[in-house]
């Protein structure tokens, strides 16, 4: 090894014997410090401690029913529009032809998936915000009475019924509009 070598070692062996020596001044300290404490500052930092990860803990299980509640409203949702859907392919169906035997299943699924479109809107009326969707529970009110009202207005049920395409163009409109304003909405 030549002299340039050893000093440049003894250089860096001397720069590392610094460090190591004010770690460990820094370690005296910090010793010296924690002698100091006594237990009540020991149970107020346990007790600051505790108050933050109950905290967090209060905030993921008011987080985790946000997410949930509005999981549970977005199905709701789309389980209303797909009984609408459904409701409108009968109804319109069943109005574009007269009167034969296949009707009475028609007439009787009419009822049934209108009382299923009543059902699902007023459980999403109760799982709406209170202030923010009162103008969205009055249309779906609103669409529920028309329809039922147009659908199961007039001949229906009647043995002489002749076909409707006004009404069946009638119900597909209240459909349309009533799939547009539902579909705006996204929780």
């Amino acid at each position: 090894m030549n002299a340039a070598t050893n000093d440049s070692c003894a250089n860096a062996s001397g720069a590392q014997t610094a460090a190591i020596q004010h770690l460990e001044g820094s370690l005296v300290q910090a010793l010296k410090a924690t002698k100091d404490i006594g237990v009540s500052d020991v149970i107020v930092g346990v007790f600051i401690a505790l108050v933050g990860a109950l905290s967090a803990y209060l905030f993921n299980v008011l987080q985790q029913r946000a997410t949930q509640k509005k999981e549970r409203l977005s199905a709701h949702l789309a389980s209303l529009m797909e009984l609408i859907a459904n409701f409108e392919s009968v109804a319109v169906l069943y109005w574009v032809s007269d009167r034969a035997s296949q009707a009475v299943d028609a007439e009787v699924t009419i009822k049934a998936r209108h009382r299923a479109i009543e059902r699902q809107r007023r459980t999403l009326g109760e799982l709406l915000p209170a202030k923010g969707d009162i103008a969205l529970h009055r249309e779906l009110n609103k669409f529920s009475d028309d329809i039922f009202d147009l659908a199961t207005g007039g001949d229906f049920e009647s043995p002489t019924r002749m076909a409707s395409p006004t009404t069946a163009m009638r119900i597909a409109h209240l459909v349309a509009d009533v799939q547009a304003v539902l579909g705006k909405r996204r929780y």
